[in-house]
């Protein structure tokens, strides 16, 4: 850690009314906290897209028919089933970035905490 690190972390100690070493020790501990919760949000987002996709795809398809019979016989029409098709993309986009983004935060916060740490501070 250099010198312009600890006066950060001294200044804001300071400004806390604690010690430096205590604030420290509370942002490693914060490091593991932040990419157990990283993973959770990740995974719930995940699994809300599983069930969104298993659900659009039971709705708009009917596989065992021809394609002159599916779509009388699927629950929903065709512009609804390109609109729910439209919507699963959307978020589909919107989970993998959700996950992708995360990957980096909770290698880094679990494997070295103090970079994690120092990120907080100076970022």
């Amino acid at each position: 850690m250099n010198q312009e690190t600890k006066e950060i972390i001294q200044e804001i100690a300071e400004k806390l009314g604690t010690t430096a070493e205590h604030l420290w020790g509370v942002l490693i501990k914060q490091a593991g906290i932040n990419a157990i919760t990283d993973v959770i949000i990740a995974t719930i987002t995940i699994c809300v897209f599983a069930f969104t996709f298993k659900y659009v795809m039971k709705k708009t398809h009917v596989p065992e028919k021809t394609e002159e019979e599916r779509y009388p016989t699927a629950e929903w029409d065709d512009e609804l089933g390109v609109l729910a098709h439209i919507i699963l993309l959307i978020f589909a986009i919107i989970a993998a970035s959700i996950t992708l983004a995360s990957i980096y935060t909770v290698i880094t916060a679990l494997l070295n905490p103090e970079y994690w740490a120092l990120k907080q501070i100076i970022g």
